[in-house]
């Protein structure tokens, strides 16, 4: 998108000097303006997240870039946006001075050939006081190997993975085949929710996820609802941390798991509920925002099992 976006700039300026039509120039300024408020919009105190195949320092720095930009046309940086939500791909934005919110509720685009997607559908990143908590895992390379697979594996980004199913199939370097879609979107003041079917085929199930803001913008809380009528699942919610934060401290009761987790200066509290006799999975994952470059970092899998069938159509497990 960065890289695009200053294609176009550098296009605009060159087509002041020659006898480019009116028009031209109309439409490309037009898409200058949406593309620089989007990416102002999803953008953190001037750093891009890293989604799918992007990685950091390859465009250009977007503040010289909004310098350019607004040569050409007025465009209020919107850092401070609260919430806003792109419908056409899918990519909620909560943000402000203590909270930094990323959720994809999209699909995997471009829907004909989606080479550059990653198996992130219900991923989300989180920030707390513009420090990383929850973070994508990156794209370490191009070639055709364990390391790409490994990147854009479902089991490499926070969302819900059942029966160690893909949420699309993968193979090669840049293919995908896309078998389902979001929907379902609904949008209030601090919260989303969505619901989406690529289990549907394969594993006879749904899943919905819902993401709320705390009060106070302390934190997040997210309920994730599988509904199956058919189907033997284990199923596992896959959380990975950002390189700096550790654990502390953990503590497990009848209906609850709590762990102390080490963040910058202080600590993180993550309370997880045993709705289903849930189980956490200690373990470690992968991150790299440069091409083959990756460090170790915190995961953890929350896990559980839906061992019955049933003809019912409201039965579903709440993870």
């Amino acid at each position: 998108h960065s890289i695009v976006l200053e294609c176009l700039v550098t296009i605009y300026f060159t087509s002041l000097n020659d006898d480019s039509s009116y028009t031209i120039k109309v439409i490309l300024l037009e898409n200058i303006r949406k593309m620089t408020i989007y990416l102002s919009d999803i953008m953190l105190k001037n750093q891009l997240p890293i989604q799918h195949d992007s990685c950091r320092n390859i465009s250009s720095n977007f503040k010289e870039l909004y310098k350019k930009i607004n040569e050409i046309t007025k465009i209020e940086n919107s850092n401070n946006v609260t919430q806003v939500f792109y419908e056409e791909i899918g990519n909620y934005v909560y943000k402000n001075n203590n909270i930094y919110l990323l959720f994809d509720a999209g699909n995997p685009e471009p829907n004909f050939r989606p080479g550059h997607s990653h198996n992130s559908v219900f991923h989300y990143d989180l920030y707390l006081d513009n420090k990383p908590v929850l973070i994508d895992s990156g794209v370490y390379n191009y070639e055709d190997n364990k390391e790409r697979n490994y990147f854009r594996s479902t089991q490499s980004h926070n969302t819900i993975q059942i029966n160690s199913t893909e949420l699309n199939q993968i193979w090669g370097s840049f293919r995908m085949l896309v078998d389902g879609c979001v929907k379902n979107v609904t949008v209030a003041d601090k919260i989303i929710s969505a619901e989406h079917n690529f289990y549907e085929k394969s594993e006879k199930c749904k899943i919905n996820r819902k993401l709320k803001i705390l009060e106070n913008d302390l934190g997040i809380s997210i309920e994730d609802t599988v509904i199956s009528k058919e189907a033997n699942l284990i199923i596992n919610d896959h959380l990975h941390f950002s390189p700096n934060i550790n654990i502390l401290e953990k503590k497990e009761s009848v209906d609850k798991i709590i762990y102390k987790l080490s963040f910058d200066r202080t600590f993180l509290i993550l309370k997880i509920y045993k709705i289903n006799n849930e189980e956490v999975h200690e373990s470690s994952s992968y991150y790299s925002e440069k091409f083959n470059k990756k460090q170790e970092r915190l995961k953890l899998t929350i896990k559980c099992c839906l061992l019955y069938t049933s003809d019912a159509a409201d039965d579903s497990l709440r993870v």
